[in-house]
């Protein structure tokens, strides 16, 4: 895994500034919507440093007011609609129409928002469970600042290094998934939860480095289904946004779902599936440039794949990534590599099932040997003992021989013509 060629400063490079920034700015809901810490002592919440007390006499008895930092906040419920939900709507809605119909063409670009959206949270997610088991919390301030500088370091991570974003892609699309299984069936399982979130997302970052195409064009469909509804939530309002904080939330005491929100978690995976067809149908490669295609993939440099490439592996029907192989100098001949089927022939690669089919891959074989010369047999003389002398009368007579060629006799006859 080696680092991608760094940035030469250009007039082009401004539009690259610009996707950071749009992708920042639409991902800023993201700190909106992070935990906020509640105080322990009144029951509240602490928004902008003012505790907020919550009215718990609606809360079933056996709720022990547990310090609950992923819980949902006041302002993710059905509220009154405002301007700020407008404007973040209409960039979750873009953004999640551009991953559904084009996340695998633009490829770079679904690399850069997802290393940021997943550092970025991954790092507000630690520094609260630091908090709540230290007692003491940090002002929103602080919050943002670690959750916009390690987002912008992911991104940048996951921008320069393939395979890392192609991995935390996957991650997300899995993440999706689970989110909105586990929020359809309401698992208050606080373990079960935890274990299926971790096992599928290790999953899903593995199933994108293997099959790249395929699970690539998954997890943006997926991831955009997601964004578009979570957007199309800012307007209607009907609680799907909270699915965000029920995963990852200690209990479900607290989420109230209606039938819109049934509905949008429904329209969720037949989006998706749209999506997925039409990249499939409409998008073999992504676009070859250098910021939004596959312009620095560790196996073609920066230059896209020649035509003499070798073809790619494939299992189960599924396109494989495998780097091209290395270029030999000109002028060497290449030596013929014998490869010998194996008697174990496996019909699938996945490590839980039969395995793979595994080729054997000899040496060189070296050239066979030539064969020996034929042995050279001498002629007899003909078989006459009397002197051929020159006259003028031709007799034509025919005399029988044998040559020994490669071992093997053979009788030949030959007309012998005599003058006399």
């Amino acid at each position: 895994m080696s680092l991608r060629k760094p940035f030469a400063l250009g007039a082009s490079h401004w539009r690259v500034a610009i996707w950071i920034l749009l992708t920042i700015w639409s991902l800023h809901l993201v700190v909106l919507a992070s935990p906020i810490p509640q105080d322990s002592g009144t029951g509240g919440n602490v928004v902008n440093g003012t505790s907020v007390k919550n009215d718990t006499s609606s809360f079933p008895a056996n709720d022990t007011s547990l310090v609950d930092p992923f819980s949902t906040p006041d302002y993710l419920a059905p509220s009154k609609f405002t301007w700020a939900n407008c404007v973040y709507g209409m960039l979750f809605i873009i953004f999640g129409l551009i991953e559904v119909v084009q996340g695998y063409k633009y490829i770079r670009l679904t690399m850069l928002v997802t290393g940021f959206f997943v550092w970025g949270s991954l790092a507000v997610m630690i520094m609260l469970i630091a908090d709540i088991n230290s007692g003491g919390y940090q002002t929103s301030g602080a919050y943002f600042a670690v959750w916009f500088i390690l987002g912008l370091i992911g991104a940048l991570v996951s921008f320069y290094f393939w395979h890392i974003g192609i991995i935390l892609t996957g991650a997300w699309g899995m993440f999706v998934v689970v989110a909105v299984i586990l929020t359809a069936i309401n698992l208050r399982s606080v373990i079960l939860r935890f274990s299926i979130l971790g096992v599928c997302l290790v999953l899903g970052g593995y199933l994108t480095y293997r099959f790249e195409r395929v699970s690539v064009i998954l997890a943006t469909s997926l991831g955009g289904a997601y964004s578009f509804m979570f957007g199309l939530d800012m307007f209607i309002q009907t609680g799907f946004r909270a699915t965000f904080h029920v995963i990852l939330s200690q209990s479900t005491a607290r989420f109230h779902p209606n039938v819109g929100t049934y509905v949008m978690i429904a329209l969720t995976p037949l989006i998706a599936l749209a999506g997925v067809i039409w990249e499939l149908k409409h998008h073999d490669e992504p676009v070859g440039g250098w910021w939004f295609g596959h312009g620095a993939r560790p196996e073609d440099g920066n230059s896209p794949p020649s035509p003499d490439a070798a073809k790619k592996r494939r299992c189960c029907g599924l396109v494989m990534s495998k780097p091209l192989p290395k270029k030999e100098p000109e002028g060497k001949p290449l030596p013929k590599i014998v490869v010998l089927p194996s008697k174990k022939e496996r019909r699938c690669c996945m490590p839980l099932c039969c395995g793979r089919r595994e080729d054997k891959v000899v040496k060189p074989s070296p050239p066979p040997p030539r064969p020996p010369p034929p042995p050279v047999v001498a002629v007899p003389p003909p078989a006459t003992t009397r002197k051929a002398t020159i006259h003028k009368e031709t007799i034509g007579r025919m005399e029988h021989h044998k040559v020994v060629i490669q071992k093997s006799t053979r009788d030949f006859f030959v007309d012998i013509n005599e003058r006399r």
